[in-house]
């Protein structure tokens, strides 16, 4: 590009690199930094990087701000008010159910519809008095009982909404295929090394 000098602060966001402050000069000559021009601009990136946290989840802020309804401590009645929306964008399920008063409401688009109904139910029966989360309905639900068991369904979160039995939401993940690539045969020797017998290949 013709650059002559360069100087880049980075950008740290949760304690990896986001982006950088790229600097260049076209000059005829090389330019030398000083140190307490460094020394500033290594303070602004931290400064920078301070606030990519309130800039990036601004919007979700504010959509949290907007959840204040869900605490326990507040009339579960409320919630049907908040946008299915802003409960999907606030805490990235795929679907679940907001349940008030034995009323169910779907949030989102459901997928699998017997899967999710089925544990709908055992959710409702379980009546869960605090937060609850799995990732894997069919080993955290061993005493659940459905036939096709969940191919479609993963895992999902309860959030209580009062004390009485029967507030809550339920939020749903569908399954994810992961693959993982191995850079060459992982049981072969490599620098004198071999795999411990302890690891696997999958």
């Amino acid at each position: 590009m013709g650059v002559k000098s360069t100087i880049s602060v980075a950008l740290n966001y949760k304690d990896n690199l986001w982006g950088l402050i790229c600097c260049h000069s076209y000059s005829a000559s090389r330019l030398r930094v000083p140190f307490p021009v460094r020394e500033l601009c290594y303070w602004v990136g931290l400064c920078a990087s301070k606030c990519l946290d309130k800039l990036l989840n601004a919007e979700k802020l504010r959509y949290r701000n907007s959840l204040i309804s869900m605490q326990i401590d507040i009339l579960p009645q409320l919630c049907i008010s908040v946008s299915s929306n802003d409960l999907l964008y606030l805490f990235q399920p795929d679907f679940g159910f907001l349940v008030v008063k034995g009323e169910a409401l779907t949030i989102g688009k459901l997928s699998s519809y017997p899967e999710a109904v089925t544990l709908l139910r055992y959710v409702y029966f379980c009546n869960f008095t605090t937060i609850y989360g799995t990732d894997n309905v069919s080993q955290s639900f061993i005493d659940l009982v459905f036939e096709p068991e969940f191919p479609h369904i993963a895992g999902l979160s309860v959030i209580p909404l009062s004390h009485d039995a029967g507030d809550f939401i339920v939020f749903l993940r569908k399954n994810q295929i992961r693959e993982v690539h191995w850079a060459g045969n992982p049981k072969m020797a490599k620098f004198g090394l071999t795999m411990p017998p302890n690891l696997s290949s999958t």
